[in-house]
């Protein structure tokens, strides 16, 4: 299990030392082995992770979250198999899966993260107001939201059979972007109002799902259970039966 880093980094830190750090999510979850692989008969695939945005800001395309999708990938096999489950894949997608495999593997899962920004509190200004073609400067705060859903399918139809919500908690942390006068005043994408940068807003966000990333975890495996795991199993192979598969 990976070190939660301090919540406080962003209170005191200065703009320059801000604006040089590039930070990369880094998560990382152990789950010891339990049960015998294979023991509960019941074989699982894993899909890649599906990233979404509520407001536009393609988050998931930055550098930081790059090591978000394995870690993701790699936890969810562990916990399964640690339950004594059987895991086929990883597969690039589900139309490259072959059809003898899928003849084999009895559900789907299908991890999602979403996650929001507001910004709040915005403010431009000029860094010196004594200084003719000062550089400028924006801060504000941003508060960070969302959500991981995993959910469970029938691997021939795809029909919905379990799905779960967990909620990240919500987070806030100031930011403070800069840019030279003739950035600002030559640039076309610069706008008044408008971010700057979005990279402090995305180390910020990155060190908070990296905080929470054990949690969210540790409660997925609280969630699969053997027992269930087995009925759904039941339930899909019926759905699969009546389909004609």
């Amino acid at each position: 299990m990976f070190l939660c880093l301090g919540f406080i980094w962003c209170v005191m830190m200065p703009a320059a030392a801000q604006e040089n750090e590039k930070y990369t999510e880094n998560s990382d979850h152990t789950t010891p082995l339990e049960e015998t692989p294979d023991s509960a008969n019941v074989t699982f695939t894993i899909a890649n992770t599906f990233y979404k945005t509520t407001n536009g800001i393609h988050w998931f395309t930055s550098p930081r979250f790059a090591d978000l999708l394995g870690s993701i990938q790699e936890d969810l096999f562990k916990v399964i198999t640690a339950k004594g489950f059987n895991v086929r894949g990883p597969y690039e997608s589900y139309d490259l899966m072959p059809f003898q495999d899928k003849k084999v593997i009895d559900l789907l899962l299908l991890p999602t993260v979403e996650l929001s920004v507001m910004l709040k509190d915005q403010q431009e200004k000029a860094e010196n107001i004594w200084v003719p073609a000062a550089d400028q400067i924006q801060t504000g705060n941003a508060v960070i939201s969302g959500k991981f859903i995993l959910e469970m399918k029938e691997i021939a139809t795809r029909e919905l059979m379990w799905v779960k919500t967990i909620s990240f908690k919500s987070f806030e942390f100031p930011y403070v972007n800069k840019v030279t006068y003739d950035e600002y005043a030559h640039s076309k994408k610069y706008r008044p109002g408008q971010l700057y940068s979005y990279d402090l807003i995305f180390d910020g966000m990155a060190k908070g799902i990296e905080q929470q990333y054990p949690d969210m975890i540790g409660t997925i495996d609280s969630l699969i259970d053997p027992e269930e795991m087995v009925m759904i199993k039941k339930q899909a192979q019926e759905i699969k039966s009546k389909r004609g598969y």
